[in-house]
């Protein structure tokens, strides 16, 4: 049987398709995947515009287990990228960076742009945001 990696992997598929050239380019070589040799054989680069061929590649080629880390981080961008997340990370991106920081964080193409750059350039924050969203989300039950 044929794997469908837009079915099993959905989260990961968003980014590969839809996230800025140097976004996924960064949420690929990022701290979390540091560990995951088979990884460094898709020559990921953020000048490289083949890098988004080489994530779709990965991404066909690579079974659910290997890709498991990727989706688990990947499914934490998208979260964040919802309204909630969004409603989260910009409250506390303007109580907490730098005006430089913010307007380069806010100042994003779009929802996915602003979670990615968050989880990428200001980690604490995205995790922040993460632990406000579920916390609005159990207030809106």
């Amino acid at each position: 049987m044929v794997r469908a990696p837009t079915k099993t992997c959905p989260n990961l598929y968003r980014i590969i398709e839809d996230a800025e050239l140097h976004l996924l380019a960064a949420f690929l070589k990022a701290k979390a995947f540091e560990r995951l040799e088979w990884l460094k054989q898709y020559h990921i680069d953020l000048t490289d515009p083949d890098t988004r061929d080489a994530a779709r590649i990965m991404f066909s080629a690579e079974n659910k287990d290997r890709l498991k880390p990727l989706e688990t981080e990947a499914a934490r961008i998208i979260k964040i990228s919802g309204k909630n997340g969004q409603f989260a990370l910009e409250g506390l991106a303007r109580t907490k960076l730098d005006s430089e920081c913010t307007t380069n964080l806010l100042g994003q193409r779009d929802d996915l742009g602003r979670s990615l750059a968050a989880y990428i350039q200001q980690h604490m924050l995205f995790e922040a945001a993460g632990s406000v969203a579920q916390i609005r989300e159990g207030f809106m039950l």
